[in-house]
């Protein structure tokens, strides 16, 4: 079958389908390379982000934790020293509860520590008052002694203070400092 047209027609009409066909196919898969990268760049970014989520959560928990830690360590050692405080101290008692006053004291200590590293700056403040209007108030009711060597080379102990009403307005200025250190963590914690 003979048409008209003469050859060479057909080879130009061939081949600029075929340019055409191969370019289409380039730019399809320019246009898919570009669509797949942008999906791939989203993709990472999310999770990027999911990962500075998970680290944020992560380091507020850490936060929470110490502040928690802190907040329990400072109820214990004013619960301790208030009862050391109302013992007498003349009895055995008296000489278990000031020990134990001084124990959670340097829990209180410890705890500290934690708080200070995790900050921020306003809470380790706020956590370093409390701190030391604890140990203020334990000095206060804890009586301090003093030991001395008598002549005979035995050692002597010495009552140096008592506690009075003094002590007692450092537990409440020691139970006021933790009820800031915990607004101030509430704070932090909330924003």
């Amino acid at each position: 079958m003979k048409s008209g047209v003469p050859p060479w027609v057909l080879i130009v009409v061939a081949a600029i389908t075929a340019l055409a066909t191969l370019l289409a196919a380039a730019i399809s898969g320019l246009i898919a390379y570009r669509t797949s990268r942008r999906s791939i760049e989203h993709a990472a970014d999310m999770a990027r982000l999911d990962r500075e989520a998970e680290k944020d959560a992560q380091h507020r928990s850490a936060r929470r934790d110490a502040y928690a830690a802190y907040v329990t360590a400072g109820l214990t050692a004013l619960r301790d020293i208030s009862a050391a405080r109302q013992a007498d101290s003349a009895s055995q008692r008296w000489q278990e509860l000031r020990q134990q006053a001084v124990a959670s004291s340097h829990a209180v200590v410890i705890a500290y520590g934690v708080v200070e590293v995790e900050g921020p700056p306003q809470v380790a403040d706020s956590a370093k008052a409390m701190y030391e209007a604890i140990n203020d108030y334990r000095r206060k009711v804890v009586k301090r002694y003093d030991r001395e060597t008598s002549e005979d080379g035995t050692e002597v102990v010495i009552t140096v203070s008592e506690p009075g009403e003094e002590a007692d307005s450092s537990g409440r200025l020691a139970l006021r400092a933790l009820r800031h250190f915990v607004a101030t963590a509430r704070e932090i914690l909330s924003g």
